[in-house]
């Protein structure tokens, strides 16, 4: 019997951040499975100062026209804790994700992931219809929300069981 995605990995995540020195910089993190729903918000420690001109541009771009989070720190975990979580969570079984950026933080951490980029877009008619996705509330775009894009992919994963990881 082929198993499905679901089967296949511990967990859907996603992200969304700012870039600082070429590098991501998580800002809201979201993590699904069959028995948890979580989304946080990571006090990133990100100064406007330490920005590269091209950097700025960028982070006000996605902050005013893409997702629409506050730049500068607010109360939520650190980054360390949400690494924590990612190992917590790990089993053996990789993380599905959808966000090239968080592959990146992943393999730095020595966690191994599939990437989902081919699944679905939280946008596309074949998404699953009804309610709307849970969102945090605080994105100009409800569908640009880490924890709207993990319940997406994790409604379409489990109704695809015969979807293919490549």
């Amino acid at each position: 019997m082929t198993q499905t995605t679901m089967q296949r990995i511990c967990a859907i995540i996603d992200a969304q951040g700012f870039i600082q020195n070429k590098r991501f910089i998580v800002r809201e993190f979201a993590i699904k499975t069959d028995e948890i729903e979580l989304c946080l918000h990571v006090n990133n420690r990100m100064s406007l100062k330490r920005l590269s001109t091209s950097d700025l541009k960028t982070n006000l771009y996605a902050q005013q026209h893409v997702h629409g989070l506050s730049f500068l720190p607010e109360k939520g975990v650190s980054w360390g804790c949400i690494k924590e979580l990612l190992q917590y969570y790990f089993n053996g079984k990789p993380y599905g994700i959808k966000n090239n950026q968080l592959g990146n933080l992943l393999r730095e951490i020595n966690i191994p992931f599939i990437s989902l980029e081919g699944a679905i877009s939280t946008k596309d008619p074949r998404s699953p219809k009804g309610s709307a996705p849970l969102s945090c509330g605080k994105h100009i775009d409800s569908s640009r929300c880490s924890l709207a894009k993990v319940n997406q992919l994790y409604l379409w994963l489990i109704k695809q069981e015969s979807w293919e990881v490549d």
